[in-house]
């Protein structure tokens, strides 16, 4: 509700994807912009905050959080998902509350690449039709405006994606007891929820975001990433199943409450650095 009275038409032209501010005015620290990859992020990061700490978030279907940049809202795109034109709007408004509070002095920057990937409008360049120029120009302004604003930024290199059909094995082979998971039960799900680091999917459109978005910060010590693969893969592995056996995940790509919650400590390890 704190983010609806500063900005009440969220709900209205979302589609579920949400702003939140978790404590008062003037007192949240971290702002988490972006897409569900961001809302995901969310509830594991309020758990953590210390008193003198908050988290803002401000999360639009498929939209990418670089200023200017409408993502994922072809005309084909609005026969089905009509909400989808209103998410560049919605990401300028928590720009807009980001940028004009002071007391945000980390801000998350989160996304799907997929949900961008040789979709998105220049909305402040609509003639630029060049897929890496608009990236490019879109990452330029967003640091710029931040860093300005005295503001630290944090990248995340987004968590591993799955197949959907390595997502249903892993989903069905969950086993749900009141009890710890025997260890032979847990290495036998480890092997059906993981795949080796070089067989994940989607691996271009995310190398190429995680690229462009470190070359262009290259230098700038206000500028930094978090990778989520370091929190989700070992040992050449990635999988969806913590040690003791709880699935992570909600889908193929989108962590659910206990992985939101796994990965918080590693976020936090960066952000308070």
């Amino acid at each position: 509700q704190r983010c609806l009275g500063v900005i009440p038409d969220w709900n209205r032209l979302s589609d579920g994807t949400r702003c939140a501010i978790q404590r008062t005015q003037g007192v949240n620290t971290i702002a988490i912009i972006g897409d569900s990859h961001a809302q995901h992020l969310y509830h594991g990061l309020i758990t953590m905050t210390k008193e003198n700490e908050g988290v803002a978030m401000f999360a639009a279907s498929c939209a990418i959080p670089l200023l200017g940049l409408h993502s994922a809202a072809d005309s084909e795109t609005l026969k089905v998902w009509q909400f989808r034109a209103n998410t560049e709007h919605l990401l300028s408004e928590g720009f807009s509350y980001i940028l004009s509070h002071n007391n945000i002095s980390k801000v998350v920057l989160s996304h799907s690449p997929g949900c961008s990937w040789h979709n998105v409008v220049d909305t402040l360049n609509p003639t630029n039709q060049d897929f890496n120029s608009i990236l490019h120009d879109g990452f330029v302004r967003t640091y710029d405006a931040l860093t300005k604003a005295g503001k630290e930024i944090y990248v995340i290199m987004d968590d591993p994606v799955y197949s959907p059909e390595k997502w249903s094995m892993c989903k069905a082979s969950i086993v749900r007891r009141p009890v710890g998971i025997p260890s032979f039960l847990t290495s036998k799900n480890e092997n059906v929820c993981s795949v080796k680091t070089s067989e994940r999917v989607d691996r271009t459109v995310i190398d190429n975001w995680n690229r462009v978005s470190r070359e262009l910060a290259a230098g700038n010590e206000k500028i930094h990433f978090i990778d989520l693969e370091q929190a989700l893969c070992r040992d050449g592995r990635c999988s969806m199943m913590d040690d003791k056996g709880n699935l992570l995940y909600r889908d193929t790509g989108h962590l659910n409450i206990k992985g939101s919650i796994y990965v918080a400590p590693f976020i936090f390890s960066k952000l308070r650095h």
